[in-house]
């Protein structure tokens, strides 16, 4: 039996040729990402499909084939193109049994690159439809926080009606806030905060915008003013020490039955418990939290070598540069709580750090407030009344407290470093 030997060739390029159109295909991408801003978007949004660093890797990979795609593309149609302009005679019914089985091959071979081609055309679509699929859901779900946020601020304004018996056996109907409805709209706030970064800022800004319109200055309760300093005694044979003794004394028992609204405290708490993730939202894209990017000032050694202060001296100077670094990522956003009643209020975040920096407090009365553990940097208290507020182990560096009155308060283990007290009253 003699042997059958069958020729069949696709029709391919040669290799100078592949390189020509490998780098022709490079330079139309590169085009094409440079000019065309839809291409460009969707590389973007593929770039931003997902935070870890395997998908990201992914994407880069299939960045740099896209050009052996086009090429691959262009071959395949060359391939195909080659083959239909090269289809073979009919076969007569007394031909051998080779010319048959090359005829079938060279079917089966352009079907094999025809679905090929159908598949690399498919692939760059059905990733577009991805695209306006991700697009129309993202629409909905930013719908749906509008949808949300809208639902909230309606909620922040609930009353309800109370009926008041009058002396006579009549009454009448008078509206009060519904606290839990509020409470429960500030919470609903602070979720939508946490799910939707963009809406950050301005979700602060609304609750701001509540403390200072359902407390305000006016509203803090009647207390004794502090006393003035002054040397020796007065009419009353009193010295000062007896004086601010007497006046705290006096201070405490006004204070001793009121508590802040439960609303505003809620309020409070929620803008002063925001992570660092949260806070980086609202601040320029290379600002960082104070504590993260200063940290706390030096400590001075005891018993220390000349080799230890010179140490402790370059600690400053390292220090006092991340602080002037710092001041110069200044925020773009400034939480805004000025001439508010914060009285008696948390503003520890109830054991978390707070975090007050570049805070507005002017014209405030914060009389007896916690801010202890709390970051304020940068925080603005000139002309508040911060008489017998706690800042514990607070940090308040280069906070201003000009013209405050800051009669017994307590800063106990706080950094003040830089911390402005001109014509304050801290006694």
């Amino acid at each position: 039996m003699s042997e059958l030997q069958i020729d069949f060739a696709i029709p391919l390029p040669q290799p100078f040729v592949f390189l020509a159109v490998l780098g022709l295909c490079i330079l139309a991408c590169a085009t094409a990402i440079h000019h065309f801003g839809r291409l460009k978007g969707v590389i973007i949004w593929l770039w931003s499909l997902h935070d870890h660093t395997g998908v990201k890797i992914f994407m880069g990979i299939g960045a740099i084939l896209a050009p052996f795609w086009l090429a691959l593309l262009v071959f395949t149609l060359s391939g195909t193109f080659g083959l239909w302009t090269n289809l073979p005679e009919n076969i007569p019914p007394n031909a051998p049994d080779g010319a048959g089985l090359a005829y079938r091959i060279h079917y089966l071979a352009l079907v094999g690159l025809t679905g090929s081609l159908v598949a690399l055309v498919g692939a760059p679509l059905a990733l577009l439809r991805v695209h306006t699929v991700e697009r129309q859901t993202k629409a909905q779900e930013e719908g749906l926080v509008t949808e949300r946020i809208n639902k909230a601020v309606e909620n922040l304004g609930a009353v309800r009606s109370v009926w008041v018996a009058g002396d006579d056996g009549d009454g009448c109907d008078r509206t009060e806030p519904n606290m839990e409805v509020r409470v429960g709209a500030i919470y609903a706030l602070e979720r939508i905060a946490q799910d939707s970064p963009r809406d950050h800022i301005q979700i602060m800004e609304i609750l701001c915008a509540y403390v200072r319109q359902n407390a305000p200055a006016s509203s803090a309760p009647d207390l004794p003013d502090a006393p003035q300093w002054f040397e020796g005694k007065n009419e009353d044979g009193e010295t000062f020490d007896q004086k601010i003794s007497t006046w705290q004394g006096e201070h405490a028992a006004k204070l001793a039955d009121y508590s802040a609204p439960i609303d505003i405290q809620t309020a409070v708490t929620v803008i002063g418990r925001r992570s660092p993730e949260e806070i980086r939202k609202q601040e320029w894209g290379a600002w960082q939290p104070y504590s993260e990017m200063v940290g706390w000032y030096p400590a001075h050694p005891t018993d220390a070598t000349e080799k230890e202060l010179k140490s402790y001296h370059e600690a400053i100077e390292s220090w006092e540069k991340k602080v002037s670094q710092w001041q110069r990522l200044a925020p773009i956003f400034r939480l805004d709580l000025r001439a508010t009643n914060l009285t008696a209020l948390d503003a520890s975040a109830r054991g978390k750090s707070a975090d007050w920096s570049h805070a507005l407090f002017t014209g405030a009365k914060v009389q007896r407030a916690n801010f202890g553990n709390a970051q304020l940097q940068e925080a603005d208290f000139e002309n508040a009344q911060v008489q017998r507020a706690y800042f514990g182990n607070a940090q308040v560096q280069r906070a201003n407290f000009g013209n405050a009155q800051a009669q017994g308060a307590n800063f106990g283990n706080a950094q003040l470093q830089g911390a402005y007290f001109g014509n304050a009253q801290v006694q």
